[in-house]
């Protein structure tokens, strides 16, 4: 009985040794389960077993397996790393290699869906090491690591008898194996395609970011080559203008006698609130030719601004100015360096052309009406009005666009802003501050009578201490005059010798105008003037209306749909439109108004008929004095004058057309400032000479002129015998036609 009970316990304490083993095992497959429960588990199954077999077995030492040991420097067995990214199977060494298939809790499960950042690497317990009685592994078999590795898991921390294990177990040395293959079962071929296919991510992973690596290093180094190139420019141009730089001290020399330094005192009295433009007291054909002035330098400024990139450079800070240095004119060291100035907006940029002219238009008619009414005060002829006011224009010009010591208020000035005095003159100031008011209209007046009262103090002192003496009595005097100046007083004459519209050259080409005025007396133009009246005239003739119809059709066909770009030439009353497709090409030649506006057809199908008739009536009245025997009649002869006045008004040879649709190529190295163009040279002497003429309204005696000289012009290059024979030289002409002219009978109203 005694070696039975003895027998019994025996199976008993091993049965519970495999149990422990199992648990220990199960253990070691689930990381993340409570160690604490399974410890105290087995300790109180190992306290019952104990309990039981106390008098009858031995103590055996506590085990120690299933852990790794921790590695130490003098460790003669390295524990091996696995490769996470080796798929390739490994085979099995030994026969009795072991085979568990992982197995895992639930609450390990939950445990791990919570991992957040990677777990130390904590010992394993070896899982293919095979088990004596005692619990200790056995030499003979060969163990096989099969344990999956949790390397991402974090455990939790083990109770103090584990650690006791722990440490009790790097005694014992064991031998590690590649992991086994599992290759049968659903779920180990799932694991297996896992595996197969991490590999292949991980290949196509690292292949983009190489990708994305070596598309940031290029975008890198294409940055480092912009910045390098840009530094290198602005080098380039710091070190040109150092090149160009003038020391400090030497002053820029500039005509003091040109520009005005003296300023008027603030008025005392409340000037008045003049917001409209009066409809008399100036001439709107003069004030357009003084605009025109002022117009052309701002449109040479604004197609810098839209061509050339520059750079902000420092201006007065009590001032809305705006200085920029020129970048696209440094083609290499030796160009000098050019700036250019500006009135600035509220948000900072520069106002531009068309802002710039809707400012400077009203402010000449003010400056034109209020300088003629001071200069009427001092009771000046009309000639001297005329060189006073074009004399205070001329000096305003100056003050905005020329620089002296400071830089202009627009335009262009060599050199950057820095090497400049900043001190900008009194007048410059008032210019300034109005250029900055979007509402001009309420600054426009008393900024007209300032330009007037320093142009006045300066450069008209006598009259100025003769009628004024004082700033305040000077506010109050234009105050006055510009208020009181009364409706029924004639408007301001036209002063058509300043309009370059209205003005004619002394020749057509070879051919010499002599001026009627020298030829007849002034009584007798006064009465041709009073007695002659167009709507007398006889009606066109076919060959007239043949001319009339054609300038119809042309100003109907022609532009054509869409918005074509419209040129001003600079010289000539006449437009140009180019095709908006190219821009090379010009059509649709028009004549102009004195403000730019395209002449329309009615206005200039009138002219032509009344010159035509006119022309038609002298030339009559020519032929009944000459001989009778002549070689053709008077029809035949005038009918050939028209085929020649058609030809030259809308297909000459060597010229552009008067009015067309003729395609033409411009000139590629005339460059358009703003809207101007200057092709002025493509027309003929003739066809210059009719521009000038149908542009404008002419009155009745320079009717009489442009008709005899149309017609001795055709006299003279179209019938050289004819010429010879009745007058040989321009003067003769001239005497014969004007007797004729004077000969005229009045007509019947």
């Amino acid at each position: 009985m005694i070696v039975r009970g003895h027998s019994s316990l025996l199976i008993l304490g091993s049965v519970v040794i495999l149990y422990s083993s199992l648990s220990i095992i199960q253990l070691g497959l689930c990381v993340e389960s409570n160690l604490l429960a399974t410890d105290s588990f087995l300790a109180s199954s190992r306290r019952e077993f104990v309990s039981s077999s106390e008098s009858y077995l031995p103590k055996l030492p506590p085990s120690s397996w299933g852990r790794k040991r921790p590695r130490s420097r003098g460790d003669p067995n390295p524990i091996p790393q696995s490769n996470p990214s080796s798929s390739a199977p490994q085979k099995e060494e030994g026969p009795s290699a072991a085979r568990f298939a992982p197995h895992e809790s639930q609450d390990s499960s939950k445990e791990m869906s919570k991992i957040d950042e990677p777990a130390r690497k904590k010992p394993l317990f070896d899982l293919n090491v095979a088990l004596d009685m005692n619990g200790e592994p056995l030499d003979q078999f060969s163990s096989v690591s099969a344990g999956p590795s949790f390397s991402n898991a974090r455990p939790n921390s083990p109770s103090p008898d584990v650690e006791h294990h722990l440490q009790a177990s790097s005694e014992v040395t064991r031998q590690w194996l590649p992991p086994i293959q599992i290759s049968s079962g659903p779920i180990a071929e799932e694991q297996s395609a896992q595996e197969t296919s991490a590999p292949e991510k991980s290949v196509q992973e690292q292949s983009a970011q190489e990708k994305r690596a070596e598309a940031k290093r290029a975008h890198r180094k294409r940055t480092r080559a912009e910045c390098a190139q840009r530094k290198l420019f602005q080098a380039k141009l710091i070190q040109a203008e150092r090149a160009q730089e003038k020391p400090p001290q030497e002053p820029r020399h500039w005509s003091r006698e040109r520009f005005s330094t003296v300023d008027l005192e603030e008025p005392s009295i409340p000037l008045g609130n003049l917001k409209r433009f009066p409809k008399f007291g100036a001439e709107v054909s003069t004030a357009a030719y003084f605009a025109s002035k002022f117009e052309g330098r701002i449109r040479e400024y604004d197609s810098i601004i839209r061509v050339h990139s520059m750079l902000e450079e420092p201006a007065t800070a009590d001032l809305p100015l705006i200085h920029m240095e020129i970048y696209a004119e440094m083609k290499n060291q030796e160009d000098p360096i050019k700036s250019i100035s500006g009135i600035r907006r509220p948000r900072g940029q520069m106002k531009r052309a068309t802002a710039l002219l809707n400012l400077l238009k009203p402010l000449t008619r003010w400056i034109l009406f209020t300088h003629t009414a001071l200069l009427r005060h001092y009771e000046l002829p009309l000639d001297e009005q005329k060189v006073r006011c074009k004399a205070l224009f001329s000096w305003l010009l100056a003050e905005v666009f020329e620089h002296t010591n400071c830089p202009p208020v627009l335009g262009i000035f060599p050199g950057v802003s820095r090497e400049y005095d900043m001190k900008y003159r009194p007048i410059q100031r008032r210019i300034i501050e109005y250029l900055t008011h979007e509402r001009y209209i309420e600054h426009v007046y008393p900024v007209s009578l300032a330009v007037v009262g320093i142009w006045s103090k300066t450069f008209d002192r006598q009259s100025w201490n003769q009628h004024v003496k004082s700033d305040q009595i000077y506010w109050k005097l234009i105050q006055d005059l510009t208020q009181k100046f009364s409706p029924s007083k004639e408007s301001l004459q036209p002063w058509d010798d300043l309009n370059p519209h209205l003005s004619h050259e002394g020749r057509i080409g070879n051919f010499e105008i002599i001026e009627l005025a020298t030829l007849i007396p002034e009584a007798v133009r006064v009465e041709l003037e009073s007695t002659w009246r167009a709507k007398s005239l006889d009606p066109p003739i076919v060959a007239e209306k043949k001319i009339l119809n054609q300038v119809r059709e042309l100003y109907g066909n022609f532009p054509g749909p869409g918005k074509p770009n419209k040129f001003v030439c600079s010289t000539l009353p006449v437009a140009v439109n180019t095709m908006a497709r190219e821009g090379k090409y010009a059509y649709a030649l028009r004549l102009v108004e004195p403000g730019d506006q395209t002449l329309p057809w009615f206005s200039l199908v009138e002219r032509i008929s009344i010159l035509l008739r006119t022309i038609n009536h002298i030339h009559c009245k020519f032929y009944q004095t000459l001989p009778k025997r002549q070689p053709e009649t008077m029809e035949a002869f005038h009918e050939r004058f028209l085929g020649w006045f058609e030809e030259e008004f809308f297909r000459p040879r060597n010229s552009l057309p008067v009015v067309g649709g003729r395609e033409f190529l411009l000139d590629p190295e005339t460059t358009p400032v703003g809207n101007r163009l200057d092709f002025g040279k493509r027309f003929g002497p003739v066809q210059t000479y009719l521009i000038k003429t149908l542009a404008s309204d002419l009155p009745t005696f320079q009717l009489f002129q442009t008709s005899i000289t149309l017609l001795g012009y055709w006299y003279c290059k179209g019938n050289p015998e004819f010429w010879a024979r009745n007058f040989r030289t321009e003067v003769q002409y001239f005497k014969r036609l004007s007797v004729v002219l004077m000969a005229v009978e009045p007509y019947s109203p």
